[in-house]
C-alpha cells in the first residue's frame, strides 16, 4: 500500500523533533521528507534539548569512526554500551561478542524455537488480536535466555526495558521516575551479567 503524500513542511520549528513521541514514531515521514530536502546534518531542538540529526551516509561514516572527535557519551551517564567510547567500548563488546559465536547460537536454537512455540500459543488460545505483547516479550525471552534469567522473570525484563526508554527521554527534557531509574539500573546489571559470562574469570 502507496503512503499517502503528506503536506510540506517548510520550517524545522513547525515540526516536534522528540523522537520518543509516539506521534513521530507513528508518521516520521514528514520528518525525515523535510531532513532530506535541507542537507545531510541538522541541529534540531525538542524541548529545552538540542541534538544533532545526521543523515548522509558519508557523514555518518564519519561520526562512527572518528572517535577522537566525536562521543558517544551522554551528559545523564546512562552506562549502556551504545553509550561508551574506545576503548571501553570495545573491550565490552569484544567480550559480549563471545556469548554471540555460531557455536553458541546453534545451541540456542531449540530453546528460542520453544520460547515462539509458546508465545504464539498465547496469541491463539487469545485468538490473534494484537501482537504487541509477542513482539514485546519474544527479544527479552531471548536475552533472558542467554543471561539465564528464568522465563518467569521476562515480564520484569520487559518492564525494566520500557523504563529505560522512559531514562532515555531524559535526554529530551523529560522527568523520569525513580521506579524507572531502578528499572534502567537493573538492566544496566543484567548487562553485565553478559558480560561475566561470555569473559568468566
Amino acid at each position: 500500500m502507496l503512503r499517502a503524500e503528506s503536506s510540506p513542511v517548510l520550517r524545522a520549528q513547525d515540526l516536534d523533533w522528540n523522537l520518543l513521541n509516539p506521534a513521530f514514531q507513528r508518521d516520521p515521514y514528514q520528518h525525515y521528507r523535510w531532513e532530506r530536502d535541507h542537507g545531510a546534518v541538522h541541529v534540531l531542538s525538542a524541548g529545552d534539548h538540542t541534538y544533532y540529526r545526521i543523515i548522509g551516509y558519508d557523514e555518518i561514516v564519519t561520526v562512527l569512526t572518528d572517535t577522537q572527535t566525536f562521543s558517544s557519551r551522554t551528559t545523564n551517564e546512562l552506562g549502556w554500551l551504545v553509550f561508551r567510547d574506545p576503548p571501553e567500548h570495545d573491550k565490552l563488546r569484544q567480550a559480549i561478542a563471545k556469548a554471540f559465536t555460531p557455536r553458541a547460537i546453534a545451541v540456542l536454537d531449540a530453546p528460542v524455537a520453544e520460547i515462539v512455540t509458546d508465545l504464539w500459543n498465547h496469541v491463539l488460545a487469545d485468538h490473534g488480536g494484537d501482537l504487541h505483547e509477542f513482539c514485546n516479550l519474544l527479544p527479552v525471552s531471548v536475552i533472558s535466555l542467554i543471561l539465564g534469567i528464568p522465563v518467569s522473570r521476562r515480564q520484569d525484563m520487559s518492564r525494566w526495558s520500557l523504563q529505560s526508554l522512559e531514562v532515555l527521554g531524559s535526554m529530551f527534557g523529560f522527568p523520569v521516575s525513580s521506579e524507572a531509574k531502578q528499572g534502567s539500573a537493573k538492566l544496566v546489571d543484567c548487562g553485565f551479567r553478559l558480560k561475566s559470562l561470555a569473559n568468566p574469570g
